[in-house]
């Protein structure tokens, strides 16, 4: 009996044994995860981020507590990923654009290499779209109309200093076209707003952070090779474009307006190699699991999604630093 005892009375010393055998790799994650969000709460990354997060959750064992860091055009929160410990419990759900932008034009303390993207999976195909009340009724009236009138059609946006600029000049030099005026109003909501109200007859920004409009705003036109389901209304670009001016599948895909995507410091990366991978294995069955499809289905990103793995994420990265630099002009002014 005595005998029996004592072996019981062992197996809680056992049990901590073992457990303290594992490393602190192999234990991660054993406590929360914080993720950055560069933007105030309720933008377009702020609800991104708290959908995907208890969907996440699951495969990861811990809860992932959303931080809002807006400022700098996204440099505030980036350095508050930077400034953290590096060992995997800090991440930001970053965009790529904005990032590049930070580096290239705005003095960012920290450069292309001290970030490490783990996916790059949301993107944004541009839009135009207009008031109830205006007068294009398609993408084609809006060209024929400005073709009549050149430089006079005024457009919202939510930065002069943004790719959704790029692109509108791109479209403008592909239709021949020249509309007007550029007037920033620095956020998606404040867009939609303005646009609703008629303070603001066109606006060109990204389809799904435009989706809480619907009903309220038409769609004329979006810069995709397939319609969208949030805006079935909207005329492709291709539609109206001279066929030598047409976008290809490299145009569309490898450079969208926007592309978002979990993002840690190369440090972390250098010195926990391990705790990155299980990061980026946990997000990948969360994309596979029923949960995932119907946060997919409720946030209306069926045509937002485009999946890019960690091995591809630098190249794309350096892809939207080489056409920022073809359209400098409109960064450093």
């Amino acid at each position: 009996m005595k005998s029996i005892l004592a072996k019981l009375l062992c197996i809680p010393a056992l049990l901590l044994a073992s457990v303290g055998a594992l490393s602190a790799d192999e234990m991660f994650p054993s406590k929360p995860i914080t993720v950055i969000v560069p933007w105030k709460a309720g933008g377009g990354t702020d609800v991104l981020a708290r959908a995907i997060a208890p969907v996440w959750e699951k495969e990861l064992g811990v809860p992932l507590i959303i931080q809002n860091k807006p400022g700098g055009n996204n440099i505030v929160g980036y350095k508050a990923m930077f400034d953290a410990p590096t060992d995997g419990y800090t991440m930001v759900l970053g965009q790529s654009p904005n990032y590049n932008m930070n580096v290239h034009f705005q003095n960012a303390p920290y450069t292309l290499d001290d970030i490490v993207f783990l996916n790059l999976f949301q993107k944004d195909d541009p839009i135009f779209y207009v008031n109830k009340d205006a007068p294009w009724t398609n993408l084609a009236d809006l060209i024929a109309d400005a073709k009549n009138r050149p430089g006079e059609i005024k457009v919202g946006v939510v930065s002069t200093k943004g790719m959704d600029v790029v692109y509108l000049q791109d479209f403008e030099k592909r239709a021949g076209i020249k509309l007007g005026e550029a007037i920033p109003i620095g956020g998606g909501g404040p867009l939609r707003r303005e646009v609703v109200g008629g303070h603001i007859m066109l606006a060109f920004h990204a389809a799904w952070v435009a989706r809480k409009a619907q009903g309220l705003v038409r769609a004329i036109g979006i810069r995709s090779l397939k319609p969208s389901p949030i805006w079935p209304e909207a005329q492709l670009f291709n539609d109206v474009l001279p066929e030598e001016n047409r976008y290809t599948e490299k145009d569309i895909t490898t450079l969208p307006t926007f592309i978002k995507g979990f993002a840690v410091s190369a440090q972390t990366q250098e010195n926990h190699p391990d705790r990155v991978k299980k990061l980026v294995e946990s997000f990948e069955r969360a994309m596979q699991s029923p949960e995932w499809a119907e946060m997919v289905g409720k946030q209306q990103l069926e045509t937002a999604l485009d999946y890019h793995p960690i091995g591809e994420t630098s190249e794309i990265v350096a892809a939207f630093s080489t056409q920022m630099m073809e359209y400098k002009h409109l960064f450093q002014n």
